[in-house]
């Protein structure tokens, strides 16, 4: 939204989304989700003019906009008052009336209750609030991202520890169940990066030290390996390219401690094996040319890899480390599938923070390939731990630069090479 304006058709397809959702649904979402990315539902409702006849909703508009007994100013310049003007007057909308009145709680005790009646989430509780006891309460009902997320959290305050062992196995029971993984649709990603930081027993930034508890992070590894059975498959005929230079075994991704650019490559190629039937997967550094300007593969400089659907990740990255190591070339892939003669629908070409070594460019190697094989291929550049750095052509609807990595960054590869983006 930032980069293009509020033109009729975005407000419309906007206040639609509000208009048209349950209540209680509505409720939920300006709640839960106050702000994201610098935006708020008050800085959305300003700008679309949303227009209803429906009270209740108009009610959670005046809200989200002016809060309680809000204020503002008329045409001619008078202060008006907004409805609602108590949170008593919010009480058919059961969500925010708890919302509010957790907000004047004075005790843990008062918003323990308050989250068994009005089912509140953990976005609803005030900071000062979020001790064991709240914890507690939350933790039946927490929903399957929200408690991987605050697995260290709920070791912290002391109800994942050592000798709890309704609170772990209830916790344990909800990570494995194959049905919250596939209602959740919880990337296995996510699950490793959740494995790699409750392991380490200390937060990305190494404060907020827990108990790690063996019988939780064997519950991720089993979630783990059960996820990629609930990945959405493209139908799309995919080469995914892994760079195995050496410094992909240095950093680590999304700050998780213990996560590298190798092991998360490596799980991105299990993914698209696991979950397509039309893949191979390569792994390269870099090439020459030689005195004739005929391009070689020098020391193996890119390969197919000997993977299996069926390996472990321990095994998918073993194999990965046994490759000889040099610069790194992302317009190999395209290069080689251009010499293989394969019909690939896209490229996803996964690396640390590197762009190319070598002496042409991925998005000229890239329309030599397709002039080749007589289709557009996609094409995504992924630099898991990068700052600044450009592969992709800007202006070519079917190349993309992924800057950085996080457990979202699958989702939207995936939409993208599908043409959902």
């Amino acid at each position: 939204m930032g980069f293009r304006g509020w033109g009729r058709g975005l407000r419309n397809g906007i206040a639609k989304w509000y208009l048209e959702k349950d209540i209680d649904k509505l409720a939920l979402q300006v709640v839960k989700y106050q702000g994201r990315d610098g935006w708020t539902h008050r800085d959305v409702l300003r700008k679309i003019h949303v227009k209803t006849n429906d009270e209740t909703l108009n009610k959670i508009f005046a809200w989200v906009t002016h809060g309680i007994g809000g204020e503002v100013k008329s045409k001619d310049g008078t202060m008006r008052k907004t409805f609602p003007q108590s949170i008593d007057s919010m009480k058919d909308i059961k969500l925010i009336y708890g919302f509010e009145r957790a907000k004047l709680a004075e005790n843990e005790d008062e918003v323990v209750k308050l989250i068994s009646e009005y089912n509140l989430p953990r976005e609803a509780i005030p900071t000062q609030f979020m001790g064991k006891k709240v914890y507690g309460a939350l933790l039946p009902k927490m929903p399957m991202t929200a408690l991987i997320r605050n697995l260290g959290n709920l070791s912290k305050v002391g109800i994942l520890k050592a000798g709890n062992f309704d609170e772990i196995k209830l916790v344990v029971d909800k990570i494995t169940s194959e049905e919250n993984l596939r209602k959740a649709r919880v990337h296995p990603l996510q699950l490793l990066m959740a494995l790699k930081i409750y392991g380490a027993g200390h937060g990305m930034r190494g404060k907020g030290e827990w108990e790690v508890v063996p019988q939780i992070v064997d519950a991720l590894d089993e979630a783990f390996y059960k996820a990629f059975a609930f990945v959405e498959p493209t139908g799309k005929r995919i080469l995914i390219a892994l760079d195995v230079s050496g410094s992909m075994t240095m950093n680590c991704v999304a700050g998780v401690e213990g996560l590298t650019p190798r092991a998360a490559s490596a799980v991105m190629a299990m993914v698209t094996m696991k979950a397509e039937q039309n893949w191979a997967v390569v792994g390269f550094t870099s090439g020459r040319r030689d005195s004739s300007h005929n391009w070689y593969m020098e020391r193996g400089a890119i390969s197919t890899l000997n993977l299996s659907p069926r390996m472990r990740l321990d095994d998918v990255e073993r194999t990965v480390d046994n490759l000889p190591f040099g610069g790194t070339d992302c317009a190999l892939p395209a290069i080689w599938a251009k010499e293989q003669k394969r019909d690939f629908d896209a490229i996803i070409i996964l690396t640390d923070n590197e762009s190319w070594a070598g002496d042409i460019a991925p998005t000229q190697a890239l329309k030599q390939y397709e002039n080749i094989i007589g289709h557009s291929v996609y094409q995504v550049v992924v630099a898991m731990t990068a700052t600044q750095y450009s592969v992709a052509d800007p202006k070519e609807a079917t190349q993309l630069d992924v800057v950085g990595f996080d457990s979202s960054a699958p989702a939207i590869i995936s939409d993208f090479i599908s043409g959902k983006l």
